[in-house]
């Protein structure tokens, strides 16, 4: 049985929490109410973002190049759908996009985030400012 480091776990929680504090703040931001419901020893989702009148649950996961793949698929399409055998599909697309859509869903004064960034891709850098 392999031993776990207790460093590298509370460094991970950390980078965790502090991932899903800059998207609450970004999203905010944009007049969303989201809130960071995950605490220490939950189980559970990360945030809550009431979207259409129903509160979303959302499950926030950030690796240093864990997704690659993915970022490499959509590098030249707006949206990337995917799907495994027998499951339901899953669209994945820029949080910025994400944003637009569901401010225009909400009826939320249109902003039009791709022009507030100045660019279309949201890196570290705009999410830690967010």
């Amino acid at each position: 049985m392999t031993k776990h480091d207790p460093a590298k776990k509370r460094a991970s929680r950390r980078k965790g929490a502090t991932e899903e504090r800059a998207l609450v703040r970004f999203l905010q931001q944009r007049g969303f109410a989201a809130e960071k419901i995950s605490r220490t020893g939950y189980r559970g989702p990360d945030l809550s973002i009431p979207l259409l009148g129903i509160d979303r649950a959302v499950e926030v996961k950030a690796r240093g190049n864990g997704f690659a793949t993915l970022y490499r698929w959509l590098a030249n399409a707006d949206l990337l759908i995917v799907r495994s055998n027998r499951r339901e599909p899953l669209v994945i697309l820029p949080l910025w996009l994400g944003a637009e859509i569901a401010a225009v869903a909400e009826g939320l004064a249109r902003k039009d985030i791709k022009s507030v960034l100045g660019h279309a891709s949201i890196n570290d850098r705009e999410l830690s400012n967010a």
